[in-house]
């Protein structure tokens, strides 16, 4: 029994039904060449066969026997009988010639004591034998057989080794497209409001290939490997890993050259906040700090995301940064900071020296260090637990967004 697999979407029913049609597509070209190819040999075994009659033909025209022997090569018929009777006159004129030496040779050695070198080589028939044509024969008809046997075996390697490559091909780029997803997934990690619009501080622009063009990439990609194996006559794995890593199986669907990643520039202004690209999105130290951090907590929560099994959880995340207000002490900069950590279930512990009230406010449990001078010189530090709650009327303007997820 086949279980099918589930989706969640009907869109990806359908990008599922497309890449099957394509791969169905891509065996049925397949199928049609290796069936011209075929069809060529079919033609070539035809021809093969009007040869081996033509000779058979000939054989009994000339009335050639077969001596045993296997042809040593394979001529065409006409070139054949071209040379044969180009031969034949050859032969027959050798045969007239040693007819003559012999019959001369025999006149000058009649005196001769020892007579039966020559007696002998007058035993030697001059005719021409058949038998070599007839083992040509044989040679053409076991050369023809051993070709049909070939041809079967070869197809159903080539066929078996095209599902395996295809199977294979498939797999990667399979591996890279859910790699490309979970990049992708970054963009909705940093998607918070920002001056009441909700946007994605974080976009990813990352050209993707079509089906039919991945799937030609990936084949040249993985022929290439074979090929330097072969060429290297060794198998390294390690190359081979390098090769077939991430990034390699990525760069096969997607034109990396491309790839873009662009940084939401928070302004004081609204309208004059904009995207920039990642190398040119640069400010205050401030605003650095700013999108240094929010990029930092989105890809924390990413790797989280990646080494977690079970992805409806949502995780705990816990940043601990010394003194991040420093620089960094303009609300509308550290509000977008918060929302991530909000939206990326991230707790900040944070130590710092002359906080905003505004930046406390944020945090539901705050910790002050003073100093208290002992009567005899002595210098000791006193540490109190304020909590949202026993200065409510100070910080009941801005809702605090932090220590709240460890919470039950």
């Amino acid at each position: 029994r086949t279980i099918l697999p589930e989706y969640e979407s009907e869109d990806r029913y359908r990008e599922e039904i497309s890449l099957t049609e394509q791969i169905i597509t891509s065996y049925q070209e397949d199928e049609i060449k290796l069936d011209e190819e075929l069809a060529e040999t079919i033609e070539n075994i035809t021809k093969l066969n009007n040869q081996a009659e033509h000779f058979d033909s000939f054989m009994l025209q000339e009335e050639i026997e077969n001596n045993g022997e296997t042809a040593s090569e394979i001529k065409d018929y006409r070139v054949f009988i071209n040379e044969y009777h180009t031969l034949k006159k050859k032969a027959e004129s050798a045969r007239d010639e040693w007819a003559r030496r012999l019959k001369a040779l025999s006149q000058d050695t009649i005196d001769f004591i020892i007579q039966e070198p020559l007696e002998e080589l007058a035993q030697i028939s001059p005719n021409v034998d058949a038998v070599q044509c007839l083992a040509r024969r044989e040679a053409f008809r076991e050369y023809i057989a051993n070709i049909e046997e070939q041809i079967q075996k070869i197809l159903g390697d080539i066929r078996q080794l095209e599902s395996y490559q295809e199977n294979f091909i498939r797999r990667c780029v399979q591996r890279a497209e859910l790699v490309l997803g979970h990049l992708r997934k970054i963009e909705s990690l940093s998607r918070i409001d920002v001056y009441a619009m909700r946007r994605n501080i974080i976009e990813l622009r990352i050209p993707e290939f079509d089906e039919n063009e991945k799937n030609i990439r990936m084949k040249n990609h993985i022929n290439s490997i074979v090929k330097e194996i072969d060429e290297e006559d060794s198998t390294d794995r390690k190359i081979i890993a390098l090769r077939l890593s991430t990034k390699e199986l990525l760069s096969q669907i997607t034109d990396m050259d491309k790839a873009v990643v662009r940084l939401y520039k928070i302004e004081s202004i609204p309208e004059n906040s904009r995207y920039y690209r990642w190398e040119k999105a640069v400010g205050s130290e401030g605003q650095n700090n700013s999108l240094y951090f929010i990029f930092a907590a989105c890809l924390i929560s990413f790797i989280r995301m990646l080494t977690t099994s079970n992805t409806s959880i949502r995780t705990k995340k816990v940043v601990i940064a010394d003194n991040p207000f420093g620089a960094t002490s303009a609300l509308y900069l550290w509000q977008p900071m918060f929302d991530i950590m909000k939206q990326n279930d991230i707790q900040l512990i944070a130590p710092g020296h002359r906080i905003s009230r505004e930046i406390t406010s944020k945090f539901s449990v705050n910790y002050l260090l003073n100093q208290e001078i002992l009567e005899d010189g002595r210098i000791r530090v006193v540490v109190k637990d304020v909590r949202a709650e026993t200065d409510e009327d100070m910080i009941r303007f801005i809702e605090p967004e932090q220590l709240s997820l460890f919470q039950e």
